[in-house]
């Protein structure tokens, strides 16, 4: 029997609605999350390169402490200044391994992008990718860009500044970016030719075979990250992987370089020093030349090496394949 006021409606029933739970039970996402969740880059496996370029570090680090076990074994057999003079000679590997990770650091912070190339995309096309892609993201008013490119980096800045829109001509647009790139070019050039002379000048005053690695290792470290800080951007796997084999390969020649060109320079001392007709200050001068002369055969050949690299880093990092 029904009541007063009583009614025989069912209420209407609550639309259902769909709320994403994570798979823990968690608090159930919001709709800004869920977005940021849909647009987060998927992470990409390691590819072959990077994965020999793994190897290669991983090697590189082991003979970095085969150099310094025989001062640690100096340092425990010995007391006083001994002692101390061999535990600083074991801790170079790791302090030049300390700066080099330090700068590699700074290098990875850079965008990774392929070169630019032009293909079956018209001219105008290929410019519009440029001009988009590289030369909007490049960063001129940023302090790694002033420290890269010291003292032409307002002439830098003033070739940026001159590219003019896209709609006045490919002509006149291609024109300014490739005097921009001169820029970039001539100071790329100007930081190879004070690696080299620091290099070369650095190892052939220096008497210790394990500061010559250090200083060869920290200074081409230095030198590819400000290219790349210049260029702004990455070498591709293939080239990375070709560039650290090329960086091993100096870095393990610098080692030997020193006593391959002390052992010439003696035996040619000691040929000279035995002809009868040599004069006696000669002869007792020899030993002191030849010693110069190994350590500057030295230098020269880091420096050369050297060169070298850093031609293969521009070519790999500029921007536009030839």
């Amino acid at each position: 029997m029904a009541r007063n006021l009583d009614s025989n409606m069912r209420p209407e029933e609550a639309e259902a609605v769909m709320v994403k739970v994570s798979p823990r039970g968690d608090e159930p996402q919001t709709a800004e999350e869920t977005a940021a969740t849909a647009a987060a880059p998927v992470a990409k496996k390691p590819g072959f390169f990077r994965f020999l370029s793994k190897i290669a570090a991983a090697l590189f680090a082991l003979w970095l402490y085969s150099l310094s076990a025989p001062y640690v074994r100096l340092a425990l057999e010995h007391e006083g200044w001994k002692s101390w003079v061999a535990w600083g000679a074991a801790a170079v590997p790791f302090a030049a391994a300390f700066i080099i990770l330090a700068a590699l650091k700074a290098y990875f912070r850079l965008p990774a992008m392929a070169k630019f190339e032009q293909g079956r995309k018209s001219t105008y096309e290929f410019m519009e990718t440029l001009l988009k892609k590289y030369v909007r993201r490049y960063p001129v008013k940023s302090e790694a860009f002033e420290e890269a490119a010291g003292e032409k980096a307002a002439a830098i800045r003033d070739a940026f500044y001159a590219i003019p829109a896209l709609e006045n001509g490919t002509g006149d647009w291609k024109a300014a970016f490739d005097a921009f790139l001169a820029q970039l070019d001539a100071r790329a050039a100007d930081i190879v030719r004070a690696t080299c002379k620091s290099i070369g000048l650095k190892t052939a005053a220096n008497p210790w075979k394990i500061l010559d690695i250090a200083i060869v290792a920290c200074n081409s470290t230095t030198m590819v990250c400000s290219l790349a800080t210049l260029y702004n951007r990455r070498m591709s796997p293939r080239e990375g992987f070709s560039f650290v084999c090329r960086y091993f390969a100096n870095i393990y020649i610098s080692g030997e370089a020193g006593a391959a060109a002390q052992g010439v320079a003696d035996a040619v001392s000691s040929q000279a020093g035995a002809g009868a007709s040599a004069p006696d200050w000669l002869v007792a001068a020899l030993p002191f030349a030849s010693k110069v002369a190994g350590k500057v055969a030295e230098g020269g050949v880091n420096a050369f090496l050297a060169y070298r690299l850093g031609q293969y880093a521009i070519k790999a990092l500029k921007p536009v394949g030839s």
